[in-house]
């Protein structure tokens, strides 16, 4: 209990910051600075159905939560002309255990981490450059869930794209915007492939890794209705480091999105559609898939010879996904109602995998603004985790809760 005492005192400690400092613009030289943030807490109740576990292990619990997700943060931003510069600091996401202190994660105090850190120039009114970290042209829209670290239904239907550090160029032309960018690339753990009897740590390093190439392209059919196709590709190779194995393994990712947004009367409509092959990367969220290797959701998977023992290779690993959320004005707040779901097909039912994993969510909140920039939101979340190997049930989540933020 604890760690849990200690998160609202520094909630409450941001807080009183931010409202006795609100956001601040000023001028330097020439430069136009400005210093802001958001402060959020999250509070409420949890129940966790685990499942098919094994004799004497409890198969539920429930829990009050009290934490501060990990995008509470304060910015910089400075303006000079055609250059921007931007730097945000949140929270790292150990406060996690807060949800989870029956899990195996590390247990560090909180620390800050950099979200953003990126400069942005522009040469005219169609064409700019940015170098820095920031959102993964990805999957870029994301519904407004809030408990669970403003999850946004990750894992459950909206595939993780996170912030990669990056040189992305945009052009801006009428009702088109285009952007291409080259990022860090993600590398799957080569210690995910298993032999029969034992881990194969060492078998397998990283090698040739290529920069990941990322683009977007954003169509705006008229004022209320956009598009938005995304790509993502990267390629490197699991160079053999034993005698073991002979040959090295070619890992490809490649992913497709398309989201959308439609304003129809006193309703938005938003959501996403994807596919992709080895987007573990993304995926691998073990809040979720609790029970193993197995379910590291889209990964890569080796391929074994009969007796168990790795052979040359890997099956690649096809994933799909997908998730709405209605926006509607309702009174003097905004009710949201989402629900996604996702799916991996291994192709393998032995060595310890299962051919489809697949989870899916749903939810409904309400955001109402109590006082200039401070809004609370009650929640309520409904997370499935569906089935591991032997069609064990890896249980579900609920969550209710409010979500409170005041912008600063």
């Amino acid at each position: 209990m604890k760690k849990i005492s200690i998160i609202p005192a520094a909630f409450l400690m941001v807080l009183v910051f931010a409202v006795s400092s609100q956001a601040v613009d000023f001028r330097l030289g020439g430069t136009d600075l400005s210093v802001g943030g958001s402060a959020r807490l999250d509070a409420g109740w949890q129940y966790n159905d685990k499942g098919d576990v094994g004799d004497g292990e409890a198969g539920n619990n429930t829990k009050m939560f009290v934490t501060i997700p990990s995008d509470t943060n304060i910015y910089l931003r400075a303006k000079s002309e055609n250059l921007l510069g931007y730097v945000e600091l949140g929270l790292s996401n150990s406060h996690l255990n807060v949800y989870n202190s029956d899990l195996d994660y590390p247990q560090d105090k909180g620390a800050v981490r950099i979200r953003y850190a990126y400069g942005q120039y522009t040469f005219n009114i169609n064409n700019e450059i940015l170098i820095g970290q920031t959102d993964c042209l990805f999957s870029q829209l994301t519904p407004k869930q809030y408990l669970y670290d403003d999850n946004g239904m990750q894992g459950f239907g909206v595939v993780m794209s996170d912030r990669y550090p990056q040189i992305r160029y945009t052009y801006k032309q009428n009702r088109i915007i285009a952007q291409v960018a080259i990022q860090q690339p993600l590398v799957n753990d080569p210690d995910d492939f298993k032999l029969a009897s034992e881990p194969n740590e060492g078998i397998y390093e990283a090698n040739e890794i290529l920069p990941a190439i990322a683009g977007s392209i954003t169509y705006k059919i008229n004022n209320d209705i956009s598009i938005i196709p995304n790509f993502y590709f990267q390629y490197y190779k699991f160079k053999a480091n034993s005698s073991e194995v002979n040959d090295d393994i070619d890992v490809t990712t490649f992913g497709l999105c398309v989201n959308a947004d439609a304003k129809i009367n006193i309703v938005e409509l938003t959501g996403g559609i994807w596919w992709g092959v080895n987007l573990g990367i993304f995926g691998n969220d073990r809040r979720f898939n609790l029970s193993g290797d197995s379910t590291v959701f889209g990964a890569p998977v080796g391929n074994h010879y009969a007796d168990g023992t790795l052979s040359t290779g890997i099956k690649n690993n096809q994933s799909f996904g997908g998730w709405v959320q209605a926006a509607v004005n309702a009174g003097p707040g905004l009710l949201r109602l989402g629900l996604g779901g996702q799916r991996a097909q291994t192709g393998v039912t032995d060595h310890g995998y299962t051919e489809h994993i697949y989870t899916w969510g749903m939810f409904a909140n309400y955001t109402y603004m109590l006082v200039k920039n401070f809004s609370i939101a009650p929640e309520i979340v409904f997370m499935n985790n569906g089935y591991d190997v032997d069609r064990s049930n890896l249980g579900n989540t609920t969550l209710a809760g409010v979500h409170f933020q005041y912008d600063f």
